[in-house]
């Protein structure tokens, strides 16, 4: 099987710190790999250098084949959605001019959104659930619906792949199954691959449909959740 991603020995480091040490993985497309670990284990480090927010200090990140330092960031972000651990809102946007930013990688420099554009992001916040908030301001959400309303952003993409470091690691119970129900359900019917760091050992063995668990560095353990 050809894999979406292959990462090869990667290092890194923060100055003297050594955050990665020699990680190497294969992520099939279509798979939900949960990562998992201890606090400094380099789980949100090794998600950065797969979202391409860091540069490996030693070996290669490759997506389907081709070196992530060899691909332009405005075409892997086509194929590449990252979510981040918190998203702060500074500013009054309307829920759909959030989504809409997801559109972002696709319109030329000086265009506007057009009509498909629109449609993709309708689309995208009806399978968030959150079409109905359009109008509202993202200051006013809670934040199991602007989580949600990130997961639209993600979605308006028309990702191949989403990364997300902790996406429900400040919100209730209810909210955090409502939010990995609907990144299963990306995953099953859109076939959608999904990268999540996550801090509940329970909750990632629940969606993932691999796992790997990270200390000090370095790949303790990879396999299923069973």
């Amino acid at each position: 099987m050809d894999m979406i991603f292959r990462i090869h020995g990667v290092e890194f480091r923060y100055g003297a710190r050594q955050a990665l040490r020699g990680i190497s993985l294969d992520v099939p497309p279509g798979s939900f790999l949960g990562i998992i670990g201890p606090n400094a284990a380099g789980k949100s480090t090794l998600l950065k250098t797969i979202a391409a927010t860091l540069r490996p200090t030693r070996g290669v990140v490759y997506y389907r084949g081709e070196r992530l330092d060899k691909i332009s960031r405005r075409d892997y972000a086509r194929d590449v959605s990252v979510v981040p651990q918190e998203t702060e809102a500074h500013f009054p946007f309307s829920v759909l001019e959030v989504v809409l930013m997801g559109r972002h990688p696709y319109l030329g420099r000086f265009s506007g959104e057009s009509e498909e554009d629109l449609r993709i992001a309708r689309r995208a916040m009806e399978a968030a659930n959150c079409w109905h908030l359009r109008d509202r301001s993202i200051l006013e959400l809670s934040g199991g619906e602007r989580q949600r309303v990130v997961l639209a952003r993600a979605l308006a993409q028309n990702p191949q792949v989403i990364l997300l470091d902790e996406p429900v690691a400040h919100l209730d119970l209810n909210a955090q199954l409502e939010v990995l129900n609907l990144l299963k359900e990306m995953n099953d019917k859109l076939g959608v691959t999904v990268i999540g760091v996550f801090h509940d050992l329970n909750l990632a063995a629940q969606y993932s449909d691999r796992l790997i668990v990270l200390r000090e560095g370095k790949v303790y353990a990879a396999g299923t959740p069973d």
